[in-house]
């Protein structure tokens, strides 16, 4: 996947991050609206959404590192333990790959 692997920044509602040179390699803000109610966002549910955004590329690599490890674990305990028999650890695991795809535009 190819997205900046520079350290995205966050301030105030802005998404950015720095080419090697100091300047923007990109710029994105999170500009507020209006929700169901037509009642305008307020800042502060901007900024935690910028949060969100700048976390995606570090959540992004932590899920593809994790899913497979925690697969493994489960068909082990699965094997040996006995548990984990349910379907609660396929579902969890099914929308970390539907994540993963809608991160990566698949």
């Amino acid at each position: 996947m190819n997205y900046t692997k520079e350290k995205w920044e966050r301030d105030d509602n802005c998404i950015y991050a720095l080419n090697k040179n100091g300047t923007n390699r990109f710029y994105a803000s999170v500009h507020r609206g209006k929700n169901d109610g037509d009642v305008t966002i307020e800042g502060e549910e901007a900024i935690a959404n910028a949060h969100l955004i700048a976390a995606a590329p570090n959540m992004h690599e932590a899920l593809k590192a994790v899913l497979p490890w925690a697969e493994e674990w489960i068909k082990y305990l699965r094997a040996n333990v006995g548990i984990g028999q349910g379907k609660g650890a396929n579902e969890v695991f099914d929308n970390a790959r539907k994540a993963l795809a809608k991160a990566e535009g698949k």
